[in-house]
């Protein structure tokens, strides 16, 4: 008789490894106006969206932008992201990203990288129709599914990047009302909701501290 415990539906061991892949999309995306154009590349977002890629192990990090002098810049910025003396343990190396002209490049080649066409899932923080619950498509993600993510740029993107994904993930809210958060911020908020590991790690009370929050000092 064996009596080893016998790992639960939620732990590691259960679940499949991760295949998901991000787009940080530049074109095409809406400006205040709500008109379809090309956003510049910031290297801001570019870096910090690396580094949060990096920390959640998803790979490739692609940023979409059909502009030549805009993809030159981001060549730089992998590049500079992955010489030696520029990189360490806390900035992290680049070498996962890569620019592509077109979502439909884009989700071609994580197609030829997952060996499946992978669930394209938008982000916005729009209300729109039949939008997706995070534990969906976390779910989606434990059973091993390619899944690429798309973020948009300026202020969000655009209508037909809806038309063509597969699901739109519903809106964060932090029930202020105010829900227009920087694409960097909403980058990593959405990744921790659909990859962190150990989500019930966040409900154990901490030792000495009142009614399990945080010990001051």
């Amino acid at each position: 008789m064996n009596d080893s415990p016998q790992p639960s539906p939620d732990s590691p061991s259960s679940v499949q490894p991760r295949r998901v892949a991000v787009a940080l999309v530049h074109h095409p995306v809406r400006d205040r106006n709500h008109m379809e154009i090309a956003a510049s590349v910031d290297w801001v977002d570019f870096f910090d969206a690396g580094r949060v890629t990096l920390v959640y192990g998803v790979t490739p990090l692609y940023v979409v932008h059909p502009v030549e002098s805009q993809k030159a810049l981001v060549e730089r910025l992998i590049s500079h992201g992955t010489r030696d003396d520029r990189t360490s343990e806390t900035r992290g190396r680049f070498d996962h990203a890569r620019i592509v002209d077109s979502l439909d490049e884009c989700i071609a080649d994580a197609t030829e990288r997952f060996g499946e066409r992978p669930l394209v899932v938008a982000t916005t923080a729009r209300r729109l129709a039949g939008q997706r619950p995070y534990a969906t498509v976390r779910a989606a993600i434990d059973r091993g599914e390619p899944v690429l993510l798309l973020f948009g740029k300026a202020s969000g993107l655009a209508d037909s990047v809806f038309e063509r994904s597969d699901a739109v993930l519903e809106p964060l809210s932090g029930g202020t009302g105010f829900d227009h958060l920087p694409v960097r911020g909403a980058f990593a908020i959405v990744l921790d909701r659909l990859l962190a590991t150990d989500r019930s790690a966040d409900a154990r009370p901490v030792s000495g501290a009142p009614d399990g929050g945080q010990p001051h000092g």
